[in-house]
């Protein structure tokens, strides 16, 4: 028996630890399928539960993990759906550092280097953006900004007295944004 595909599958963006499934319909609720992960056939796939419901097949994800990420086919006679998972996590810096940040400013002698870091999780990784007193920062002579996977520099060499001031961090990707707040402090 061919089937064909009534309701298609479409590419799911999931947070972290969240719960996202991947449906077809087909047209015929006799015919089995296999579901297939960057195009090697599922049978176990830890994490993952496999339901057929009549006409309706699903791969269910409970709990969203990075290791579930990748392009996903159903497979039947006549008929094939795909879709992509990826995880979407928004910015988010620890509770615990935005209040130590907050609370303790960061302090350098004039003349000194000033490294200001903030560890993030986000995925895709975010767009960063500094700003002290209100203005954005850009990068010159004595100021460079880094971004690496899981955390953000801001480098202040050479320091005078007028780089005091707050510093704002914004973080942001297509999920949602995260600040920090500091006060940098030259004596």
């Amino acid at each position: 028996r061919l089937a064909t595909v009534k309701s298609g599958m479409s590419d799911v963006h999931a947070a972290t630890g969240s719960p996202a499934e991947l449906c077809v319909v087909l047209n015929d609720e006799k015919v089995e399928g296999v579901w297939l992960k960057d195009g090697k056939e599922i049978t176990d796939l830890p994490g993952v539960q496999i339901v057929k419901q009549g006409a309706v097949h699903k791969l269910i994800f409970p709990n969203m993990g990075p290791e579930h990420e990748g392009k996903y086919t159903f497979r039947a006679k006549g008929a094939e759906s795909e879709a992509s998972v990826f995880i979407a996590d928004p910015p988010a810096i620890d509770p615990s550092i935005l209040e130590a940040l907050a609370a303790h400013p960061v302090t350098v002698k004039v003349g000194h280097t000033a490294h200001i870091k903030v560890p993030f999780r986000a995925k895709p990784l975010p767009k960063v953006t500094w700003y002290k007193d209100g203005m954005e920062v850009t990068e010159e002579e004595r100021v460079s900004m880094e971004r690496g996977e899981d955390q953000a520099l801001l480098t202040i060499s050479n320091c005078v007295r007028e780089d005091s001031g707050l510093v704002l961090l914004k973080l942001k990707n297509d999920y949602g944004t995260a600040t920090a707040t500091l006060h940098l402090s030259v004596l």
